[in-house]
């Protein structure tokens, strides 16, 4: 073997665990919505009521709420996000274990909505009870590499950041949460298109005055 080839395979060998390593350190620990703990008490903490759309496979459980398995049509469901009270503009305080809400985002009262037409129900009667300037919808699509509960706090802080006086809809589709799965994830975002058609024209047959739709990173393909 030439003095080349035993540089080249020895700089793969060295760089393959380290970059390993390094993507390992990046992902961290995962946000969880703090659902599956008993007895949180929330105070001192604004709260947003969030309507959600998925294309998510349900997990069986409360926390994760849905797995990171496709679905072919989107399921729908409402859930509030208390924002502690420590929180600093523009970070998004989250946990894997165990949520403190007066340091954490942690997400309450989660409840099942049937299927699109009365999610267009639940949204007109969310409307109803704003004014009139507030009657907007504001779709938020979250990007590659995300848990369902990562996008669901940077929804959270997006609209709490910056008083976004419309009515937040958060669509979640089947990111593997890997930094390594951007494959599973493109193929994921593209398939969730049909699901977020599906939420998008629920919400344009409701009586919102407009939609605005935001879409980070891969969930803008």
């Amino acid at each position: 073997m030439s003095t080349a080839c035993r540089r080249a395979t020895l700089l793969r060998v060295v760089l393959a665990p380290l970059l390993a390593v390094v993507l390992s350190n990046c992902a961290g620990p995962r946000a969880i919505t703090g659902l599956g703990q008993q007895q949180i008490h929330i105070d001192n903490s604004a709260t947003i009521p969030f309507l959600v759309a998925t294309t998510r496979a349900p997990s069986g459980t409360l926390d994760p709420l849905y797995s990171n398995d496709r679905t072919l049509h989107a399921s729908f469901s409402q859930i509030d996000v208390s924002v502690p009270a420590s929180h600093k503009a523009g970070m998004v305080e989250t946990t894997s274990n165990s949520p403190d809400p007066d340091r954490h985002f942690v997400a309450t009262n989660y409840s099942q909505i049937a299927d699109a037409g009365s999610f267009e129900n639940v949204i007109n009667a969310r409307l109803a009870k704003r004014p009139l300037a507030q009657r907007r919808v504001f779709i938020f699509v979250h990007g590659f590499n995300n848990n369902f509960a990562e996008g669901l706090f940077r929804n959270a802080q997006m609209v709490h950041d910056y008083r976004l006086a419309a009515l937040p809809i958060y669509f979640s589709w089947a990111s593997t949460a890997s930094l390594t799965g951007y494959a599973f994830d493109r193929d994921s975002a593209l398939a969730a298109r049909d699901g977020l058609a599906e939420t998008i024209e629920a919400a344009a047959r409701s009586k919102a005055e407009g939609i605005v739709i935001v879409g980070h990173s891969m969930g803008a393909f």
